[in-house]
């Protein structure tokens, strides 16, 4: 398999499904390897082995909750230890906890937020370690 993005690592959170599922299929489409992540061990699992029968490239399961804070710390110390290497993160993991604005509970707007924007800083600040190592460049924007 040969590709724009042959020999690049990339990290997709939230790729069992929806958006996450189609950013992951344009990436292996251009050959790249891949880590897909969800929460469902199962779920993942299945995704990645039909990823890399789809696709033919490395499509590796990483099943954590990307809001909780220790659970991100030991996906991203296995990433180092397997790869060395992350050349993209693509922070996608997300959810949606339908209420009526009055009936919101004080755990919904807490495991909203973890997920949908702590998430993001707790992931992108591994990754920017893992590729600051890896000697690649890292940007904010």
């Amino acid at each position: 398999m040969s590709g724009l993005l042959q020999g690049k690592k990339v990290l997709i959170t939230g790729a069992s499904r929806g958006i996450g599922l189609a950013i992951a299929r344009q990436f292996a489409a251009q050959g790249a390897a891949l880590w897909l992540n969800g929460r469902d061990d199962i779920e993942i699992a299945r995704v990645a082995e039909a990823m890399h029968a789809d696709f033919g490239v490395s499509c590796l399961p990483l099943c954590f909750d990307v809001a909780e804070p220790k659970a991100v710390k030991q996906a991203f110390q296995r990433l180092f230890t397997e790869t060395r290497q992350l050349d993209v993160l693509v922070n996608n993991a997300g959810i949606l906890d339908d209420a009526l604005i009055g009936m919101v509970q004080q755990q919904q707007i807490e495991r909203t937020f973890s997920t949908n924007s702590y998430s993001t800083l707790y992931c992108s600040q591994y990754a920017a370690r893992l590729m600051q190592r890896a000697g690649g460049a890292v940007s904010s924007t």
